[in-house]
């Protein structure tokens, strides 16, 4: 686990006591673009699987800090149902419109690239999740209609490549 630094952002290992900001996020309505709204299990199930996700995988999700404020979470995830690694995000509520998550996202893309080998990592994103696939869009991920979203989810894939990221 490392963490990385953007401008006016740190992007952080989970702490513990990051999660009641989490769960505010993942068993409210804005969680229906992440299988939710989940119960406070289910959140907890998130957190850990995004923590453990660094030692499992060797990618995995950050806290993004702006101003010594948590501001939400981005990163690498791949749990079991999962075809291929997932760049996902999620901002809490107050901190949208000011492009945190697309300079989040950017530097875990480029650090991801760099460090994992791969030559391609995916967002799945829920169709109405207009937000979402206009951040996808901005980091140059492209429309997959080929690749497989995770079983049972209405998701449309956006692939990042390393030519998308640094765009």
């Amino acid at each position: 686990m490392h963490t990385l630094t953007t401008q006016n952002l740190t992007l952080r290992p989970y702490q513990r006591s990051d999660f009641d900001a989490y769960a505010a996020l993942m068993t409210g309505p804005r969680a229906q673009h992440m299988g939710g709204p989940h119960d406070s299990d289910g959140a907890w199930r998130n957190f850990v699987n995004d923590a453990a996700s660094f030692t499992l995988n060797g990618f995995g999700c950050f806290i993004i800090v702006e101003d010594a404020t948590p501001a939400g979470f981005a990163g690498m995830i791949q749990p079991p149902d999962f075809p291929e690694p997932e760049i996902g995000w999620g901002l809490y509520d107050g901190f949208e419109g000011r492009g945190i998550i697309t300079r989040a996202a950017r530097a875990i893309l480029d650090d991801a690239f760099a460090t994992t080998g791969r030559d391609s990592f995916v967002s799945y994103i829920t169709p109405d999740n207009a937000a979402s696939i206009k951040v996808a869009e901005r980091l140059g991920a492209v429309r997959d209609d080929a690749a497989t979203p995770p079983a049972g989810w209405n998701s449309l894939v956006y692939r990042h490549t390393p030519k998308g990221a640094a765009a």
